[in-house]
């Protein structure tokens, strides 16, 4: 009974810590306060909150970001907290002894966005994981208990800034998140926001297969 008692404990503070997420990430601000501020410096941030994590499974993060980007005009805590999903996600997915690639570069033909990179060396994702990827209702493959939760709060802030995330496999081995912020953003209203969170979800074919056929 007590093992049974840790394990429900472990798995409610788990869902909290993941819905809490969401909730940093869909949170409504009448008035958002936006500050400059450079990507170099939030994602060293992030990198340094991993350094445990990512050292327990030999995991390296190369960061190849040029000096000279022009400041993102951004939410703070939202796009902290963007890099600390995206980086989570990939150290808690990735095998030991894998290394994740950073980069990032100006647009240079409309030069009003940073377009920016992280890939990895890890094995490649199937089609079925690559369609529902921003479905906050998929399980992982290699974890049947865990959720999508920590990239559709990705999805959700870099469209809540104007921007866009994609994920495709590489060529040669493991994938790439191509990520886009626009250096003067439009950012989105709450209505906008649950707009954009129903439409990931109604879209998604892996939603709508799992409910035809009654699958959990």
């Amino acid at each position: 009974w007590d093992e049974l008692y840790e394990q429900s404990r472990h798995q409610i503070r788990r869902i909290t810590d993941l819905l809490q997420d969401l909730v940093t990430a869909t949170e409504r601000s009448d008035s958002p306060v936006l500050r400059e501020l450079q990507l170099n410096e939030t994602i060293t941030r992030s990198v340094e909150k991993l350094k445990t994590t990512s050292a327990q499974k030999n995991i390296t993060v190369v960061k190849q970001i040029p000096a000279g980007l022009p400041a993102l005009l951004v939410e703070e805590e939202k796009f902290q907290r963007f890099f600390d999903l995206l980086l989570k996600d990939e150290v808690d997915r990735l095998p030991a002894g894998s290394r994740v690639f950073m980069s990032a570069r100006l647009d240079l033909e409309k030069k009003q966005e940073i377009e920016i990179e992280l890939g990895d060396d890890g094995p490649p994702w199937p089609n079925e994981t690559l369609r529902s990827v921003f479905d906050p209702f998929s399980l992982r493959l290699n974890n049947p208990q865990e959720f999508g939760i920590n990239l559709i709060a990705c999805y959700l802030i870099v469209h809540h800034h104007g921007g866009s995330i994609e994920v495709r496999n590489r060529e040669d081995r493991g994938v790439v998140f191509t990520v886009t912020f626009p250096l003067e953003p439009k950012i989105s209203s709450a209505a906008e926001r649950e707009e954009d969170f129903v439409t990931t979800v109604m879209m998604n074919d892996a939603f709508w297969e799992r409910i035809l056929t009654g699958q959990p």
